[in-house]
């Protein structure tokens, strides 16, 4: 099963090479990872709607030349097009907090940009997506990038979108060196129920071609990205990066059009203020704080659905402790309230529990919760994430800090 990424250092094994995964919505990109791994790990669809809702990574075993490497191959979620479920500056947030990094060695080592040849348009949504991802990659890294195409269905026509995507779109990162690649020629994707063993074996071996590519020439530096937060601190806020201002200058002028056409625009510069706002140690943060929410929820109830959803709602009210804490910061006469209703919270939830062992933790738990909801401070905030053990964050007893674990194959 796929293990959530939180950041590129923490991933298992330490000696992974990573290979990031991108392209907007249906391109295939949990499908190129399964047919590397040779089994199904992750979740795919027919439908115009995204299943992948996290970024996660699978962990594989490739021979290559004489050596074994352990092969980290990253799920993106929503970008370079098409979650109509999240705007640009969360998708970009996600990615940052994701690729942050502090080590000197790139920590990726190749990424790929998978486009299906039969989209023969870019319009002006994948044309700004792609500014924006040769922005987070920068000139430098370039090298390490592969646009992959799939879906060649008629080699033909195949080509000539072929040509022009290179020609109108792509041609400045191939100039910086990145590499154009065909994924299925001759080989085109049959349905599932038609899929046969040999199907599968010369899928796999598609897939695999294109990884032993980016072993053959792994990137020599890190992504641009990376680069600028080392450099600048963790203090540095969204719009000082150079994928920032390139989505802030996609917000301005999306602004002016709207505002010309006499629709409301404030959803633009309500992006772009928060860009100016959130900074890289918040983010950071926050994406440990949601994962080690989720393990507390599978702690409790199991690594499954109701654990995971459970872990989901703990988050929930460590935003919402988070919040009544900058409240009880500025409104300070509330403190004292929020610590009357916490203990009061705290003791309603020791009786829920009856006295009863294995339910203690539980009462502690609504207690918290109730001290959540009715303080406005400090202390609300304490007794509701520490009860749920988000407050630090600190994950919780014999857990590791991922709570779904990844699947080593050999390839």
């Amino acid at each position: 099963m796929p293990t959530v990424l939180e950041n590129v250092d923490e991933i298992s094994p330490r000696d992974s090479k990573v290979i990031l995964i991108m392209g907007k919505t249906r391109t295939g990109k949990s499908t190129f990872i399964n047919d590397v791994i040779g089994s199904v790990e992750m979740q795919t669809s027919d439908s115009l709607e995204s299943v992948t809702s996290e970024i996660s990574y699978v962990t594989t075993q490739l021979k290559h030349r004489g050596t074994n490497h352990n092969i980290a191959l990253v799920d993106t979620v929503g970008w370079a097009g098409s979650d109509p479920n999240l705007s640009k500056d969360v998708l970009l947030s996600r990615i940052v907090a994701k690729l942050s990094s502090m080590q000197t060695k790139p920590t990726v080592v190749g990424i790929i940009y998978l486009h299906r040849i039969t989209d023969n348009s870019m319009g002006l949504e994948q044309v700004d997506n792609l500014e924006i991802f040769q922005s987070l990659v920068g000139e430098d890294a370039m090298s390490s990038v592969i646009f992959l195409t799939n879906g060649w269905t008629s080699q033909r026509a195949g080509e000539r979108a072929e040509t022009a995507l290179k020609q109108n779109y792509w041609n400045r990162a191939i100039a910086a060196g990145a590499r154009a690649e065909r994924l299925d020629v001759g080989s085109p994707r049959v349905d599932e129920e038609e899929m046969t063993d040999e199907h599968k074996g010369l899928y796999r071996s598609n897939a695999l071609r294109i990884v032993r590519l980016i072993l053959d020439s792994p990137a020599a530096t890190r992504m641009t990205v990376q680069q600028e937060i080392e450099q600048s601190g963790a203090d540095t806020t969204l719009d000082q990066l150079s994928a920032g201002k390139t989505l802030m200058k996609q917000n301005d002028r999306d602004y002016e059009v709207l505002k010309k056409a006499g629709l409301d625009p404030s959803k633009k510069k309500e992006q772009n203020d928060r860009l100016r706002g959130i900074k890289v140690r918040e983010l950071v943060k926050f994406e440990a704080r949601m994962q080690y929410a989720e393990d507390w929820g599978v702690y409790v109830c199991g690594d499954n659905a109701i654990g995971r959803f459970s872990g989901k709602i703990l988050n929930a009210i460590g935003e919402m402790g988070a919040d009544i804490s900058g409240a009880g910061e500025e409104y300070p006469e509330m403190v004292e309230f929020a610590g009357m209703t916490t203990r009061m919270g705290t003791d309603f939830g020791e009786a829920l529990s009856l006295g009863i062992p294995g339910l203690s933790s539980i009462g502690r738990f609504v207690g918290g919760t109730v001290g959540c909801y009715a303080g406005m401070g400090r202390n609300a905030l304490r007794c509701g994430a520490i009860a749920t053990g988000l407050a630090t964050p600190t994950p919780p007893p014999q857990v590791k800090p991922t709570g779904r674990k990844s699947r080593q194959r050999r390839a």
